[in-house]
């Protein structure tokens, strides 16, 4: 038993120590571009398996870590390419075979990380060599009219003195400081899971403490760059919310009136039938206690603090282990969706932190009607009706927090646990039960939002089907936050950076059995 936990400290002690060896490399790229997308009119050429296509570049980063060029076609199929970089003399400094795609300006980015990096200085004259080597035509995008006097592009050997190919290359750079906080916390998590696994099973109860020391001790750290940027959170739709918050806080404070009605947005929009209508929540208690800006960033941490434990709570309820339950805490309010969600200004992410709630609470309830059908005598009625309740009043938090997306998948989800259930009528029973009782808590947000909706509904839907091609990308890929992933998406959504990554999504399927 002691070799064991020995072995399990040693173990943890170099995971860490790797981990943190592993910031201190320059894994992360800095762009520059050295041939713009833009300025000219646009040529589309196209290689064949065989050709070689040639531009000649300055240097614009004293080290080449990564060079990006751009294709015409809508994606990658079965071409096989090889990217060289070569000196004056024809001499190779650096070659690459891997391709990464990504969209820039609805335009297929092809990204070739170079070995080895290029060292080099700056305005330094190059050759970028192309290569395609098998698989179906490719088309490559090219400027014309002499955009470029640092190089000339040539095609199978044959100059071509109008053409110039656009090109982005990437240095290599450091992990940031916010990069580094979330290693410190993820050191904090590991440390946790070792002191979780040396505490004996016979006390549970301190490992379950331990856990949620752990979650109030990760939430500040891993979320303090928003505290710390002062000057930052304001981009994407935070300019408007906090616009909104702001108005909604000086009629209470200022004008000691309830907005129904916000005359100062648009020319006049509704106050309490606004569906994201913020005032009946614990989070705009901040902003109205702290002003709006130091409001939503205490928002930030409450939300997630919340969210975290009624993950863990479920995680008992379901009967995962500690360290189990742990993980599925951080990976979904630490994961990218929902902290990509806060930094694009989208305050109704908030509303994930009743999600666990609602689920611990019905599941609460179902096992109470069964053990009640079982053994009545030792089960109050009032503890397995007072179930449905609680259910309910997590549901309208939610709605009343702005969650009304998040209730559209919440109610899905609630149609997978009947089925699944084997008491499938008391299931039904309880949601039903639940449904009324939220229904009833939230009337009076409920009613005035379902009226202002009819006066104003939408007169166009945009449908998402031409995302399905894609949907590999979207939930498996690497995607940094602002890159484009789809042709033509124009900007970096949120969406379509938040990925779940092959690691959660198997982590998920275990739990499902």
């Amino acid at each position: 038993m002691r070799q064991t936990t020995l072995g399990t400290i040693v173990i943890t002690l170099l995971t860490a120590a790797i981990v943190w060896y592993i910031t201190t490399l320059p894994l992360q790229r800095t762009e520059r571009r050295v041939i713009g997308l833009q300025g000219a009119p646009e040529k589309i050429i196209t290689l064949q398996a065989g050709d070689i296509i040639t531009q000649g570049f300055r240097s614009q980063q004293a080290l080449i870590s990564n060079v990006s060029i751009f294709s015409g076609d809508v994606r990658l199929n079965n071409q096989k390419l090889r990217l060289e970089v070569l000196d004056q003399s024809g001499t190779q400094l650096a070659v690459s075979e891997t391709v990464q795609p990504s969209y820039v300006r609805g335009k297929l980015k092809l990204s070739f990380p170079l070995y080895p990096w290029v060292d080099t200085e700056l305005n330094t004259p190059h050759l970028l060599e192309v290569s395609h080597l098998g698989g179906d035509p490719i088309t490559l995008d090219t400027l014309t009219e002499n955009v470029y006097s640092g190089g000339e592009l040539s095609i199978n050997g044959i100059r071509e003195p109008d053409l110039d190919m656009p090109i982005r290359t990437a240095r290599p750079s450091f992990a940031s400081a916010g990069e580094k906080r979330g290693v410190i916390a993820g050191l904090i998590v590991l440390a946790a899971a070792l002191i979780i696994n040396l505490i004996p099973d016979s006390r549970q109860r301190f490992k379950w403490l331990t856990a949620a020391a752990t979650l109030v001790i990760v939430t500040p750290i891993a979320l303090g760059g928003f505290w710390e940027s002062r000057d930052l959170l304001g981009i994407s739709d935070w300019d408007f919310y906090f616009s909104i918050h702001e108005v909604l806080r000086r009629i209470i404070l200022v004008q000691q009136t309830f907005p129904f009605w916000n005359p100062y947005t648009c020319g006049g929009t509704a106050g309490l039938a606004d569906p994201e209508f913020p005032l009946f929540t614990p989070t705009f208690l901040l902003e109205l206690a702290f002003g709006v800006p130091t409001g939503l960033r205490l928002s930030i941490f409450l939300s997630t603090a919340v969210g975290t434990f009624g993950m863990l709570a479920l995680g008992k309820r379901i009967g995962l282990s500690t360290p189990a339950a742990l993980l599925a805490a951080l990976a979904v309010f630490f994961g990218s969706v929902n902290l990509l969600e806060i930094v694009e200004g989208h305050p109704n992410i908030f509303a994930a932190m009743w999600i666990p709630w609602i689920l611990w609470s019905w599941l609460g309830a179902y096992q109470s009607r069964r053990a009640w059908k079982q053994t009545p005598e030792k089960h109050p009625v009032l503890k397995r009706r007072s179930g449905p309740l609680l259910c309910g009043i997590f549901l309208a938090l939610t709605f009343y927090q702005g969650g009304i997306y998040l209730l559209f998948y919440t109610g899905l989800a609630f149609l997978v646990l009947i089925i699944l259930v084997p008491r499938r009528r008391a299931a039904l029973t309880l949601t039903l039960s639940a449904g009324l009782w939220a229904v009833s808590l939230a009337a009076i947000k409920l009613i005035p939002t379902l009226f202002w909706l009819s006066q104003f509904q939408d007169t166009a839907y945009a449908a998402s089907t031409t995302t399905l091609p894609f949907l590999y990308e979207i939930l498996l890929g690497r995607h940094l936050h602002g890159a484009e992933i789809l042709p033509n998406q124009e900007s970096g959504w949120h969406e379509y950076g938040a990925y779940i990554g092959p690691l959660v999504l198997a982590l998920a399927l275990l739990g499902l059995t």
